[in-house]
């Protein structure tokens, strides 16, 4: 389990895993938006509409 894997970790891999959870906190405050962004747009926009933008975002 996972408690048990980092009670495990040696100094250095406890400061890299300090940093991941960190970058990952900061990475998912920028993607949330754009998350619920897209699920609102899938569901207000016709398919026609859809098509371009994704072909855009591409």
């Amino acid at each position: 389990t996972i408690p048990t894997a980092t009670s495990r970790f040696n100094r250095a891999q406890s400061h890299d895993d300090n940093i991941f959870c960190s970058m990952q906190y900061q990475m998912s405050s920028v993607f949330r938006p754009l998350d619920v962004s897209t699920n609102e747009l899938l569901q207000i926009l016709p398919q026609d509409q859809l098509t371009r933008l994704f072909i855009i975002l591409c």
